[in-house]
């Protein structure tokens, strides 16, 4: 089967693929070397293990009874059906810690409007544009998620915006280097804009 290019089955048809979309093939090991990867034999295949669809409008969905350090990385697709409001963006955290135990540095674009940044501190790590305007968001995001470090998050995402569409690039960590990641929350930071008909699908990696 062809990989499927960036969100083509996740964020057009709504149905997640067997194997997440490009951006995730591209950080494992491929055992295809003509295939853009690096002939290392190890056959990386990933496994759905959550899939939520929004029933009544949410702040927050948490999947639980996971276990990073035996998955190690995982591949999370939110395409978030928001209402209009206040500058809404979807974020995640983990294992319910809303301290202030996140960094994390981006760069956006928002209409013809290019910018950087870069914060530390937070209580979240970002995976969608800041936007007002009511629509679709979708958000791919990889999240290394071995305890002994610093817990990397890489996301790609986009979505409406007053200037025609909003897309980000963004990296994060989370500064717990020791608990075993066994929650993912998924934020709205506008209260309800996870609003009926969101979805969440989370992938983890499994190795052969």
């Amino acid at each position: 089967m062809p990989k499927p290019q960036y969100g083509q089955d996740v964020i057009d048809s709504l149905t997640p693929s067997p194997v997440p979309p490009h951006f995730g093939q591209v950080i494992v090991d491929d055992p295809d070397s003509t295939n853009g990867g690096n002939g290392g034999g190890v056959t990386d295949t990933w496994e759905l293990i959550s899939s939520t669809t929004v029933l009544v409008a949410a702040s927050q969905v948490d999947i639980t009874g996971l276990d990073g350090d035996v998955d190690e990385l995982y591949a999370l697709y939110v395409i978030g059906e928001k209402t209009a409001g206040g500058a809404n963006n979807y974020a995640v955290r983990f294992n319910g810690d809303s301290g202030t135990n996140y960094d994390s540095q981006a760069l956006s674009a928002i209409g013809v409007t290019v910018s950087s940044f870069r914060t530390t501190g937070e209580n979240q790590v970002g995976i969608s544009p800041a936007s007002a305007i009511a629509g679709r968001q979708g958000s791919e995001t990889i999240i290394f998620a071995k305890s002994g470090g610093n817990r990397h998050i890489v996301a790609r995402d986009g979505g409406p915006s007053g200037g025609g569409i909003s897309i980000r690039l963004q990296a994060g960590q989370w500064l717990n280097t020791v608990d075993n990641i066994t929650e993912m929350n998924i934020i709205a930071t506008n209260p309800s804009d996870l609003a009926v008909g969101s979805q969440i699908f989370l992938f983890k990696k499994v190795s052969s």
